[in-house]
């Protein structure tokens, strides 16, 4: 026989821990009113299908990026492209690679240099809005509102390229801010998390929310936020540098994919905000509907407290 330990009472015990996994969930759930709500929120995303919508608004972003940088080229000038789209790609969060495709891009488009603008531009406003449309169509499913034509579809398209390109600022003044000084780091990390709120708060207050008020609202803008950075944070800071380094070996496949990867995880977040709030507003909606039926229900009615008869003392004070 091998002198090795017998395993098979610890991978029973593991086993017997992960069946009573659900037993401790239901358990946290009817206890924590935190782990209820994040545990109903992960079920009516599930049921909404988060998963395909955060899919399906990734492609939609990752369409947009394409336009979008090859405007970028066109206007910062073919002769010095690679420069100027590494400049700009590194303060959006994007790594070297993917810029400098975008780059070569637009030097092979160099005698067609204001037909490559208009193209852009017309490409842009149509990815655009087709971003847009999707973005609505989350919010919409999120709130169980019926879908109904948005009366300025010609706006949606620049309103979505315009909050765009607000959080793209955020990350340029963030990064700006870093490479000046070292030491202000949380103090950045912290003002770039306001900006982040305070924009989610404006996207999610123009979106389908229902009839909640701006109130309702900052739990998700608070999950976007913290998300957000979080993110720009792991791609500059670790993932770019990291793929950078291996984009020899994947190549354009490895580009298309982390950038992908990316965009799905922002997706991600950008789809469990409108669905957080949700569940939270219906949380408060069943709990005063709750307390209005209690207020309503005739104290006559309301059981009053238990008597036990048989020991009760007769007026005489015999028993």
């Amino acid at each position: 026989m091998s002198g090795r330990p017998d395993q098979r009472p610890r991978v029973a015990a593991v086993r017997a821990q992960i069946a009573r996994a659900p037993e401790v969930l239901d358990d946290l759930r009817a206890r924590r009113r935190t782990v209820d709500a994040a545990m109903q929120t992960f079920e009516y995303d599930q049921r909404r299908v988060g998963g395909l919508l955060a899919g399906a608004l990734a492609f939609r972003l990752f369409l947009w990026l394409l336009p979008v940088g090859l405007l970028l080229v066109a206007v910062a000038g073919f002769a010095a492209a690679s420069r100027s789209t590494d400049d700009v790609g590194s303060g959006l969060g994007l790594t070297a690679y993917v810029t400098g495709v975008i780059a070569d891009t637009g030097k092979e488009a160099q005698d067609g240099r204001w037909l490559t603008v208009i193209v852009a531009l017309v490409a842009l406003h149509s990815t655009s809005s087709s971003a847009a449309r999707a973005l609505r169509a989350v919010h919409l499913l999120a709130w169980e509102m019926e879908p109904r034509k948005p009366r300025r579809k010609w706006a949606m398209g620049l309103t979505f390229t315009g909050f765009a390109i607000l959080a793209a600022a955020i990350n340029t003044g963030a990064m700006a801010a870093r490479r000046a000084d070292d030491g202000l780091g949380l103090g950045i990390t912290l003002l770039a998390v306001v900006a982040y709120f305070v924009l989610w708060m404006a996207v999610s207050y123009v979106l389908p929310h229902g009839d909640a008020g701006w109130r309702r609202l900052v739990p998700g803008a608070l999950l976007v936020a913290a998300g957000a950075q979080a993110m720009h944070l792991v791609t500059v800071l670790y993932l770019g540098r990291k793929l950078e380094r291996s984009s020899e070996l994947y190549g354009s496949l490895g580009t298309a994919s982390a950038l992908l990867l990316g965009l799905y995880i922002l997706g991600r977040l950008v789809v469990a905000a409108p669905m957080l709030n949700a569940t939270l507003d219906q949380r408060r909606r069943q709990r005063q509907g709750a307390t209005e039926t209690r207020a309503e229900v005739p104290a006559a009615a309301r059981p009053g407290p238990v008597v036990d008869i048989g020991s009760t003392p007769s007026p005489s004070g015999q028993p």
